[in-house]
């Protein structure tokens, strides 16, 4: 724990705190809060230093709702794992945890933290981890998902391309038929669809994901009228397979079919293939 205490006094960051060590206790759900009866304290994990009063808030009504929320009766808290702040702007009374990160209140919806702007909270639903949609778009964590994003691989070519036309990189996401396709279990990601196309979303657990920027392949040319997802690897419409959003060469679709439900592996008539690419034929 960030607290301890010792011969009936109470201590954080090697310093003694002036606090009521017969009410003193620390919050199970993160134990960077503590409180008496007069108020709650903060300490950072990653700082060390000594915990400090949380101003203005009220301790009867205080409460723990995840690693990056709390909330009492009149303001929510953000924790950056190194301080705390309140979160501007919302309604206390109606702020509830949609999923880790995403949360919202009766005006508003948040991601982390960052308000989405024009996120309407009434229709708002989770699609999974960092995707969410309502009534009238799709978002990737606080963006509009289809929006023209900048890469860290952007060539300054493209970059600039991206600044001076940006409705050539732009993509239009039905939020009104957008819907995840459910398989066994997720491995890498998952398939979704709208009217338009298809979408192989990353998951944490992808080997390519980098934190805060889970990619998103769109696939222009899937039919959505013919699709048939065969496990969390394989999708295919009645002209090509897909393999964790990319086009497996040479995968004959009538006749390619999945050893199981999880399995990267799989054949066709001419080939037999595994982790998206041909092992034998």
């Amino acid at each position: 724990h960030n607290y301890w205490i010792e011969k009936k006094e109470v201590y954080s960051g090697g310093k003694k705190l002036n606090v009521n060590p017969k009410t003193f206790s620390i919050f199970e759900k993160n134990n960077n809060y503590g409180k008496d009866d007069r108020n709650i304290y903060y300490i950072s994990s990653v700082a060390e230093e000594e915990g400090k009063i949380l101003k203005d808030a009220d301790v009867k009504t205080f409460v723990i709702l995840n690693n990056l929320y709390s909330k009492d009766s009149k303001n929510v808290y953000l924790d950056y794992n190194q301080y705390v702040e309140k979160l501007e702007g919302t309604d206390a009374k109606t702020f509830i945890l949609l999923n880790e990160k995403y949360a919202k209140d009766k005006n508003a919806v948040y991601y982390n933290g960052q308000k989405i702007e024009n996120a309407n909270p009434k229709s708002f639903e989770i699609i999974s981890d960092e995707i969410g949609k309502d009534k009238n778009r799709v978002y990737k964590q606080d963006k509009i998902l289809g929006d023209i994003e900048f890469s860290f691989f952007d060539t300054e070519n493209i970059y600039q391309d991206k600044l001076k036309n940006p409705e050539k990189y732009k993509v239009e996401v039905d939020a009104k038929t957008f819907r995840k396709l459910k398989a066994s279990e997720e491995i890498n990601g998952y398939y979704a669809l709208d009217k338009n196309r298809g979408y192989y979303i990353e998951s944490a657990n992808s080997p390519g994901y980098l934190e805060g920027t889970a990619k998103v392949i769109y696939l222009n040319e899937l039919n959505v009228a013919n699709v048939n997802l065969l496990n969390p690897f394989y999708i295919k419409d009645d002209k090509k397979v897909y393999c964790l959003g990319f086009e497996v060469e040479y995968a004959d679709a009538k006749t390619f079919k999945v050893k199981n439900n999880y399995s990267s592996e799989a054949e066709d008539k001419n080939n037999k293939y595994e982790y998206c690419k041909i092992v034998k034929k």
